[in-house]
């Protein structure tokens, strides 16, 4: 049985084709613009998580470990301090994960 429920999960589109980064499966290969400026995202996604009480969010869209960081985890360490209990990051495993205490590891 399948059951309809309102999650408190967001999706973050985080960026744009990647700079350097050639994945033949990429959705966002075709964009002109290569990124979203992650102090614009860090802003609407910290109003909308607290506003809607998102407590998990999955972060995606191109690459979103090329961006740099200690900026991910800014946003990261941000959105546990207003609530969030996880935050996903999918990869496509071409950059080095950054190692963090409270990052969970799970390769498929």
């Amino acid at each position: 049985m399948i059951k309809n429920e309102i999650t408190n999960r967001g999706v973050c589109y985080i960026g744009f084709k990647c700079p350097g980064i050639d994945c033949k499966f990429c959705y966002y290969k075709f964009e002109e613009k290569t990124w979203k400026d992650l102090r614009l995202v860090k802003a609407d996604l910290i109003r909308q998580a607290k506003y809607y009480g998102l407590g998990v969010t999955d972060f995606t869209g191109g690459e979103p470990l090329s961006y740099p960081k200690e900026k991910m985890r800014d946003l990261v360490r941000k959105l546990y301090q207003v609530g969030h209990k996880k935050a996903i990051i999918e990869t496509n495993g071409s950059i080095e994960l950054p190692r963090d205490d409270y990052v969970e590891y799970i390769m498929d």
